[in-house]
């Protein structure tokens, strides 16, 4: 009898036993988003960034321009400008450019107004038209003026400047960043430097 009993209790554990092994499965573990995917997700935000990923933004245009000068933007954004300035030959040179500020994009005017704020007083310069010859008739993308002062104040780069032009009917201006001469749009020597480095040259210069 006590042996049956046994058994009985044996059995009745072992089944026990199963069926906590069969029910008791740990829930699955949380699918994790590989690396590859969240780049992925990261990049592809409702636009296509094209061959140039993130570099294809907007923000282009406040790097250098396509003669590797400083770039305008005129109110209004359709146009921008372009200003080189060449120290050598006292010569400031702008080229209008297109809403992307990288495509030429002529006018039909004959002046473009460059005017200096400083604390010596206001200095207003005109650049006339220098057609390039991809420019259609009667129209051009490309203004230069060399001036002795002019040229002085934008190497000084104190002075507050703003470009003012006419598009049609409509007026644009915008202000022109001289900090950004330090990189590009400045025609000096590559071993020229302003302040005191600038007096050094200046020296050296006189000995010659």
């Amino acid at each position: 009898m006590q042996n049956n009993f046994q058994k009985v209790m044996t059995a009745v554990l072992s089944l026990t036993v199963l069926m906590f092994l069969g029910c008791g499965d740990p829930p699955a573990d949380p699918v994790e988003t590989t690396s590859e995917n969240s780049t992925a997700a990261t990049d592809d935000h409702g636009h296509d960034h094209g061959d140039g990923g993130h570099d294809d933004h907007g923000d282009d245009h406040h790097a250098g321009g396509p003669h590797g000068g400083i770039i305008i933007d005129l109110a209004g954004g359709d146009y921008h400008a372009e200003l080189i300035h060449d120290s050598k030959t006292l010569t400031a040179t702008i080229y209008i450019l297109d809403s992307s500020a990288k495509k030429a994009a002529a006018i039909d005017s004959e002046f473009i107004r460059m005017n200096l704020k400083h604390h010596d007083g206001n200095e207003q310069h005109e650049l006339k038209p220098t057609p390039e010859e991809s420019d259609p008739e009667g129209k051009s993308s490309k203004f230069a003026l060399t001036n002795k002062a002019m040229s002085a104040e934008l190497d000084h780069g104190d002075a507050e400047v703003r470009l003012v032009l006419k598009i049609g009917d409509k007026s644009y201006s915008g202000k022109i960043n001289l900090l950004d001469h330090s990189d590009h749009g400045h025609g000096h020597d590559k071993d020229h430097h302003h302040g005191k480095d600038g007096d050094k040259d200046k020296d050296a210069e006189k000995k010659e």
